[in-house]
């Protein structure tokens, strides 16, 4: 069943593609988050999966490369933007891997998105609540692990270059009790 609480997206820009449409938008939940939309033509629900990015990336390199392809295949995808990363405010730049409280602030920030991403796709006319994928790079398989094993929207998890913490990270024992994917 798609989630009772549908979160708002507006639409910046959409156009046809070879295969189906492509459309930017911002989901708004409080703070606005970057997104790309595929959708093949099709007369029925598709599945989709909600792509996930690694730190330093952002959702075009995910939507260029794994979305299209998806796309050829007849599968829907959502690319966002993760905080710090692609169009969001701030930039990596100001990030300090000193302070842990901020490093937790925006690691629950993207949690919560990732919830608001798969809510926005599992109520989508277009897209088949019942055939939803997580598929996390790097920073994004840590985050579709713990999503999967809070959310159960996602029926199918793909993760790739996933790992762990570094070992040197300032503050690591701290960060691990909020980012654990191997608990989760």
């Amino acid at each position: 069943m798609p989630p009772a609480v549908v979160p708002t997206a507006i639409e910046r820009d959409s156009r046809t593609i070879p295969g189906g449409t492509r459309q930017l938008l911002t989901l708004v939940d409080g703070d606005e988050v970057p997104a790309i939309l595929l959708l093949p033509a099709s007369a029925r629900a598709v599945p989709a999966a909600l792509l996930l990015h690694g730190y330093t990336s952002r959702k075009e390199r995910m939507a260029e490369s794994l979305g299209m392809a998806l796309l050829r295949h007849g599968v829907g995808s959502l690319s966002v933007d993760l905080p710090l990363h692609g169009e969001r405010e701030g930039g990596l730049e100001g990030m300090s891997g000193r302070n842990p409280f901020e490093l937790v602030q925006r690691w629950r920030l993207a949690m919560r998105e990732v919830g608001l991403s798969l809510r926005y796709l599992a109520a989508h006319p277009g897209v088949d609540h019942e055939r939803l994928a997580l598929v996390g790079y790097s920073l994004g398989s840590f985050l579709a692990v713990m999503a999967a094993a809070e959310q159960p929207l996602a029926r199918v998890v793909c993760l790739a270059a996933g790992g762990d913490l570094p070992t040197e990270m300032p503050f690591g024992a701290l960060l691990r009790t909020v980012v654990d994917p191997t608990r989760a």
